[in-house]
């Protein structure tokens, strides 16, 4: 947990200086849109929604894998199932008695 901190200090020096040093208004044209913001907003705000987008498909790239898991599991038991009953019907069931004799003496035992 504390390299974690460390390297969000480390990447926080850099960030704070690009933002310091480019605080400067500039033109954003969109379609019909025209605004003024700060460079290092528009860096920052470019570089979030790039983070989110990232995280988003990781994420829906996990959720896909964990749904062909599951579905993968339950193919895996029901063939399962389906083996044990199989083998079930082939193999016949045998009824084995079981006797055994009880000497009074021990000598008597064979």
């Amino acid at each position: 947990m504390k390299w974690k901190l460390l390297l969000g200090l480390v990447i926080l020096v850099p960030v704070l200086t690009f933002a310091i040093q480019n605080n400067h208004p500039v033109d954003v044209r969109f379609a019909e849109w025209e605004y003024q913001v700060s460079l290092a907003i528009l860096v920052y705000g470019a570089l979030v929604i790039g983070i989110i987008l990232g995280l988003l498909l990781v994420f829906s790239s996990r959720v896909k894998k964990k749904r062909k898991q599951k579905r993968l599991d339950a193919e895996a038991k029901k063939k399962e199932a389906a083996a044990a009953q199989a083998a079930a019907e082939v193999s016949p069931t045998v009824d084995m008695e079981v006797h055994t004799e009880i000497a009074s003496d021990p000598a008597e035992k064979v």
